[in-house]
Parts: C-alpha cells; sequence; structure tokens
C-alpha cells in the first residue's frame, strides 16, 4: 500500500465497505495489543503472540517517518491507511475516500479545544496525520458543494486550533502549527466568508505577533551565515493569512491598526521591519535572497492592506518622512514582477486594484 502501485485500489477498497471499518477504527483509542488482551476469552496465546508480532513488524515499517507511535491503536492505524491512500494518482477516488471521513478528522483535532498542555507524542503524530488529509482535501471541499459545511461547522474549529498553536511554545508542535496555516490558507484563498471566521477575536492579533517574532528569528539565524528553511516558510504562511483576512475583512483591519499605539505593538514592529528591509523585496539573484524577496514582499502587501486603515497609514508615514507610501508601493510592484517571474499566474490582476488604491492615497496625501 505504501506504494500504491495496485491499480484502481481504492476503488476496490471502497467497494469492499473500508469506509465503515476506517469510522469504526477512527473512534477506537486503545492499543491493538490492550484490545487483544480484553478479548483474551476468545483469543489463544498463539493468537496473542501473533498479534504482538505483527504489531512489531508495523511499528517497524519505514511509513512512519521516523517517528513511530508508541501505543499503536486503530485510529493511529486508520489515519496511516488513509495518509498512504491519500498518495494515490486516482484523484476521484482518493476524495471520495477522505470525504467520507472529514466529520473524524474534525473531531480529533476538536477533542482538545485548542488545549495543548497535556499532549502527548502520539497525539502529535495522530492530529498531524488528520491535518495533512484535510488540508490536501481541502482546496477540492472549498471548490465543491459542501463548502457551506466546511466554513460554518469546521472552519471555527480550524481558527480555534490554530490559536492553541500558537500560544504553545517550542518546536513540539511546529509541524502543526505549519499544517494548520495551510488549511487555514486553501479555505481562505479568495474567501471573504472563510477569511472573517479566522480574523475574529484574538487570532489576527496572535498572527501578527507571531510574523514579527519568525521575522526576528529569520534576521537573527540569517546573520550567522544560514538559512532557516522551516522559519520562513512557516512565516510566509503567516503572512498569507493575514493578507487573506486584510483584504477581505475591513473589521479585522481595524482590530489590528487600533493597537498600534499600543507598546509593545506588533504591527508596528512590523511597519519598523519593513522599512528596514524594504529594498530585499527585489533582490533574487540566489535561492535566499528570492526568499527573502517573497517574505518582505509578502509583507508590503500586508502593509497595504492595512494602510486602507488611517492609523496605520499615518504611523507609516511618520516612520519614513513621509515616504512611506512610495516605498509601499514600489515594493510591492518589485514583488508584482518577480513573482510573475516566477510563477506566471494571475497575482498582478488580484493586486491591482490594491495598487490603485496606493496610488490614489499618495495623491490625496
Amino acid at each position: 500500500m505504501a506504494s500504491l502501485s495496485a491499480p484502481h485500489l481504492i476503488d476496490h477498497l471502497l467497494s469492499s465497505g473500508v469506509i465503515r471499518i476506517l469510522s469504526t477504527m477512527l473512534a477506537l483509542d486503545d492499543d491493538i495489543m490492550e484490545i487483544a488482551r480484553q478479548k483474551a476469552a476468545t483469543l489463544s496465546k498463539r493468537g496473542l503472540a501473533s498479534m504482538e508480532m505483527l504489531r512489531g513488524t508495523i511499528l517497524q515499517l519505514g511509513v512512519w517517518d521516523g517517528s513511530a507511535p508508541a501505543v499503536l491503536s486503530p485510529k493511529t492505524l486508520a489515519l496511516k491507511v488513509l495518509c498512504l491512500c491519500h498518495k494515490s494518482s486516482d484523484a476521484e477516488a482518493r476524495q471520495n475516500l477522505i470525504e467520507a471521513v472529514v466529520p473524524h478528522l474534525f473531531a480529533l483535532i476538536s477533542k482538545n479545544d485548542g488545549d495543548f498542555s497535556g499532549a502527548t507524542v502520539d497525539d502529535r503524530i495522530q492530529v498531524n496525520m488528520a491535518l495533512l488529509l484535510l488540508q490536501e482535501h481541502s482546496v477540492v471541499a472549498m471548490e465543491s458543494k459542501l463548502s457551506q459545511r466546511w466554513i460554518t461547522e469546521y472552519l471555527p474549529t480550524v481558527a480555534l486550533f490554530l490559536s492553541g498553536l500558537l500560544t504553545s511554545p517550542g518546536d513540539d508542535f511546529r509541524e502543526s502549527r505549519y499544517l494548520t496555516l495551510k488549511l487555514a490558507m486553501n479555505t481562505t484563498n479568495n474567501n471573504p466568508i472563510s477569511a472573517s471566521i479566522f480574523g475574529q477575536g484574538r487570532l489576527i492579533r496572535q498572527l501578527a505577533t507571531a510574523s514579527l517574532s519568525r521575522f526576528h528569528k529569520l534576521h537573527a539565524i540569517v546573520g550567522r551565515g544560514e538559512f532557516p528553511t522551516d522559519v520562513h516558510r512557516t512565516l510566509v504562511l503567516l503572512l498569507g493569512l493575514l493578507i487573506n483576512i486584510s483584504e477581505h475583512c475591513p473589521e479585522s483591519r481595524q482590530s489590528l491598526a487600533a493597537e498600534i499605539d499600543l507598546r509593545p505593538s506588533s504591527l508596528d514592529g512590523l511597519v519598523t521591519v519593513w522599512l528596514e528591509n524594504r529594498e530585499l523585496c527585489g533582490k533574487a539573484e540566489t535561492v535566499e535572497q528570492t526568499s527573502l524577496a517573497v517574505a518582505y514582499g509578502y509583507l508590503a502587501i500586508l502593509l497595504g492592506y492595512l494602510c486602507l486603515e488611517a492609523r496605520v497609514r499615518q504611523r507609516l508615514t511618520s516612520q519614513s518622512n513621509k515616504k512611506g507610501l512610495s516605498y509601499l508601493l514600489d515594493s510591492v510592484q518589485e514583488f508584482m514582477t518577480l513573482h510573475a517571474r516566477a510563477a506566471g499566474d494571475d497575482l498582478a490582476a488580484t493586486l491591482q486594484p490594491l495598487v490603485n488604491e496606493l496610488r490614489l492615497m499618495m495623491k490625496r496625501s
């Protein structure tokens, strides 16, 4: 199954009733040996020994990405089977399989209600598999008739989960944060209603604080002559989500702008970071320079949307000898050019209304 070389394997599994079996397994948390011992009356000693040997063999398979679970529960096995099936090239069958268990996957990530204080390594393994499946399935789901259910039932859970992750210190939840941010990005792209869910409450302020923290970490590591890929990829997702929210949700922009006069203020810190590094937006002679240009280009776009609020615009102007809007416009246009060369998509058309608004604000100032 790990290679999924057999054609129509998922179709065969679906026709064999695998969804019912997986749904049952996803509700069972005990180790398979514990379950076997509970059935000792109907399972011989030889049967128990065979089960223990099977358990050991499964844990030694090269499918656990270097981190095999301590407890091999039916839930963990079901999640691993789903992850392996999701590598299939049969897109339609793959989507049908994942869609059938989506409620179970969201139930798994919602069970701790954003509190990760008691999470174990096995909890993280399960959560990360569920998040991987959800974020890879989310684009198709948001383009389907099921999008309304995702928006009303599931995305508030994701927002609460992300808020909890952003308050969890250390690197234990690094992969969980990354996957959840990808899920949030996929579900808020070009979707004002979804974006508004992630722009409510304290989450937008947490996103700004996390972005500033990762800029500082990025600067420190680059200053040592290294490039922190993990920090950069998370930073770009944080900024991308903030852009999606700020583009579509005036209330969220206003909420963030209202805190720019506080001390400390994450938004004020982001303005300073951009002003000190804005010239990097157009540099792309090496892979590292291009990566930095993407981060600062995203920051310029974010500040462009936030400058639709007078408080942010005034702060940027006061910190830049009244040249902030001009600098911002240059950076956004440089990033559009850089992105067009690299990706060749329609980002320029998406950002043109923002560019027009920045030009209009410059004329008025």
